[in-house]
């Protein structure tokens, strides 16, 4: 992780305190990122049904999957510096919720 932000400015903007922050959540990021994968993987490779109960989990997996690029959109717009922390909060609820 330290890697990530070696070859970034030291008045980039984020302070210590910040990068922290960003650590945690590019974490986030690329769990949401696997588990994204995962669910489409699975669905695409066991999908198919006439069960209109299993077609219906489907459905709501496939909701799911379409609402998490927004919500890492927005966690991530809520990582420009100055970084508040309250805003990152406020849109890593969410994403961590829908996973």
């Amino acid at each position: 992780m330290e890697d990530q932000f070696a070859d970034m400015d030291i008045a980039s903007g984020w302070s210590d305190a910040d990068r922290l922050v960003l650590r945690a959540c590019i974490g986030v990021v690329k769990t949401a990122d696997a588990a994204v994968k995962k669910v489409s993987k699975s669905i695409s490779a066991s999908g198919q049904t006439d069960d209109p109960e299993t077609t219906s989990e489907l459905d709501s997996y496939v909701e799911m999957i379409q609402s998490v690029s927004p919500l890492v959109d927005e966690l991530v717009s809520s990582l420009y510096p100055p970084v508040s922390l309250p805003t990152v909060l406020t849109h890593v609820r969410p994403l961590c919720l829908s996973l």
